[in-house]
């Protein structure tokens, strides 16, 4: 079955966050570099692991039906990424920079 037109428009939207997520992951890891300041290591973790999950979710829409991830599989897949992305942002405020 061909994808359709929403399907379409969902999968490109998807893959275009995946790229600004990648290039805001690139920026946080050279200004972790640039500053020293370890803490922004989880700000690029985090925003490369939102990439990961746009890039899944593109794959998984961009698939014609049926989809390789049933949908109660794929909402347990992406709210793992969100509890990720979570955690790695809030780290930098729970753990305590080293000097």
């Amino acid at each position: 079955m061909p994808l359709t037109e929403a399907a379409l428009a969902s999968a490109t939207t998807s893959a275009v966050v995946g790229l600004i997520a990648l290039a805001l992951a690139v920026l946080a890891w050279r200004a972790r570099s640039r500053s020293g300041n370890a803490q922004l290591a989880f700000v690029a973790a985090a925003f490369a692991v939102f990439a990961a999950k746009s890039a899944f979710s593109a794959w998984d829409v961009a698939t014609p039906s049926p989809h390789p991830v049933p949908h109660d599989e794929l909402e347990l897949v992406l709210s793992v990424f969100d509890l990720a992305i979570i955690v790695l942002l809030c780290l930098p405020l729970l753990v305590k920079a080293r000097a």
